[in-house]
């Protein structure tokens, strides 16, 4: 199970963002999906689109990430 967004980062390209918790034979991943993470067998998507907003990816001195700003 998994929950994710796609928002224009300060250059304005689209960039994904996922949250998930998915696992196999006694072992999990779960929280902010990074490169390596790999999924067995199937990585099932759903992606809504939510238009007319003025969100972005914006990057935050404090944590080091870029977080959704709007």
């Amino acid at each position: 199970m998994g929950v994710g967004i796609i928002a224009p980062n300060k250059e304005g390209k689209a960039k994904l963002h996922i949250h998930a918790a998915m696992g196999r034979a006694g072992r999990t991943l779960t929280g902010c999906l990074r490169y390596g993470a790999k999924t067995w067998l199937v990585g099932e998507v759903i992606i809504y689109e939510i238009t007319g907003t003025t969100a972005k990816r914006m990057p935050d001195k404090a944590s080091g990430f870029d977080l959704m700003e709007m």
